[in-house]
């Protein structure tokens, strides 16, 4: 194992933000690991301090006798992984993550989160990213539709994977541990907002697909709330919770297949004419 050490060792790792922050420093010599880390350290606490943390990418510059190094971190990992390359580099472990990863996931209202994790702990890296990013969305009372898009490189090649729509979380977790165990390099079902039912409701659905088809089928035509829909459709299909029918009903409207209208406290949505099928009556509605 050779250490990267001596005179020669030059470093350059510059730190931007979103709202146009910048901080560079350029260590060398013996102790330029210790004075990277320091540094990483320093502007990692500086702009956690706000209420409203800011989106930060990293790239590194090292330059030794046998050449120069690159690699660039982004997203809400970007930390951890600036400082754990460092280390590995310092040790002379590698010189370049054997695998390395860049993960982009962006919503319909102009929100974008990505990171790029590498080394030995890419899988991980990922599987907490994706669940932070869902969970940070998911609070939402109108949750955005999402989309992902991850791409990863190791000796073998490139592998580039897309999922979109309400299962995106679970298909690109369960599909990020298939990769790194070797077992596939696409997954089996993806996720996707494409595939819209208009089927009846007797056809093997999934929730989702059973929810928007009996929307479709049993209120066209009229104005209907969470509880609504809640309440007759337990009596149909069984007990659902009100905040799952209050998420897709909002994720219906973000795909423009509802109408809204009504505040937070008293909302209501109605199917889109276009969404209706044919042949189909209005249920009673009661008085608003």
């Amino acid at each position: 194992m050779v250490t990267h050490r001596g005179k020669n060792m030059r470093s350059r790792l510059e730190i931007t933000t979103d709202r146009d922050g910048r901080y560079t420093t350029q260590p060398s010599g013996d102790g330029w690991a210790d004075a990277l880390i320091r540094f990483v350290g320093s502007v990692s606490a500086r702009v956690s301090e706000s209420d409203d943390p800011t989106y930060i990418r990293s790239r590194l510059n090292i330059t030794t006798d046998n050449g120069n190094d690159n690699a660039e971190w982004e997203g809400d990992d970007w930390a951890e992984n600036t400082i754990q390359y460092i280390r590995d580099f310092s040790a002379g472990t590698k010189t370049k993550p054997e695998t390395t990863t860049s993960l982009e996931i962006t919503t319909d209202r102009g929100g974008r989160y990505t990171t790029r994790p590498g080394g030995d702990g890419w899988v991980d890296a990922l599987i907490r990213f994706v669940g932070s990013v869902s969970a940070r969305l998911s609070r939402s009372d109108d949750p955005p539709y999402i989309t992902s898009r991850l791409t990863i490189t190791n000796e073998i090649g490139k592998d580039v994977t897309m999922w979109d729509g309400d299962g995106w979380a679970e298909a690109m977790t369960q599909y990020i541990r298939d990769f790194s165990a070797g077992a596939e390099t696409r997954p089996a079902i993806k996720a996707s907002h494409r595939s819209s039912s208009r089927a009846p409701l007797s056809e093997p659905l999934s929730v989702r697909e059973r929810l928007e088809s009996f929307l479709k089928y049993e209120y066209p035509h009229v104005w209907f709330t969470s509880t609504d829909v809640q309440t007759h459709y337990g009596r149909i299909y069984g007990q659902i919770n009100l905040s799952t029918v209050s998420t897709y009903l909002a994720r219906m409207y973000n795909r423009n297949l509802l109408e809204r209208r009504g505040n937070r406290m008293q909302r209501e949505y109605r199917v889109m004419e276009s969404e209706i099928p044919e042949l189909t009556l209005p249920i009673m509605q009661n008085a608003n």
